[in-house]
């Protein structure tokens, strides 16, 4: 049997540690550099509520305080129209 031979890799030089070790140094030597604070943002200003005004009034009643005054006028239909309809029709009887 034949024995092959195997060729040696070329390796590639090794590098200088040396040259590596002083650049980390001088860069430690350096001062720190200070950042500056970090500066929050604004949180956008939050627009008042506008106070909410009681409805006066018809508009201020409910669905079923409206049927009971439209039943009491007689209006037919009342049960399927809705809260506009009822001040309306409401209006129109007196």
């Amino acid at each position: 049997m034949a024995k092959t031979k195997r060729k040696a890799a070329k390796r590639k030089p090794a590098r200088k540690k040396a040259a590596r070790k002083t650049t980390r140094r001088k860069a430690a030597k350096r001062p720190a550099r200070k950042k500056a604070p970090a500066r929050r943002k604004k949180a956008p200003a939050r627009r008042k509520k506008a106070a909410k005004k009681k409805a006066t009034g018809m508009a201020g009643m409910t669905v079923d305080q409206l049927l009971k005054q439209a039943k009491k006028k007689k209006i037919t239909g009342r049960h399927k129209m809705t809260k506009a309809q009822l001040i309306r029709a409401l209006n129109r009887a007196k």
